[in-house]
């Protein structure tokens, strides 16, 4: 049986003091199938800057969390092939 992850979100919680509380703007950008924001979020006693990532995979498993990991390893791929390709022509 295969497992298929459709979507997950990533992100990183930054702390910050009163005054970026009252500063810092929310921000979202939408781009194909992923999501990025930012904004303030209370943590128990804490305020936190989160920056998160949704995505939308739809993909096996193994090679969804294999994207997240590495998210530039098919350009790298096409750059290294890159070279081969100009040879042929």
């Amino acid at each position: 049986m295969d497992w298929i992850l459709k979507a997950c979100d990533l992100n990183k919680d930054v702390e910050i003091d009163d005054t970026c509380q009252l500063t810092l703007p929310d921000i979202q950008l939408k781009q194909a199938d992923r999501v990025f924001r930012l904004y303030i979020k209370s943590l128990q006693d804490n305020a936190v800057y989160r920056s998160e990532e949704s995505l939308t995979l739809k993909r096996v498993l193994l090679e969804a969390l294999e994207s997240i990991r590495y998210p530039y390893k098919t350009v790298e791929k096409k750059l290294d092939e890159l070279p081969d390709r100009i040879k042929q022509i």
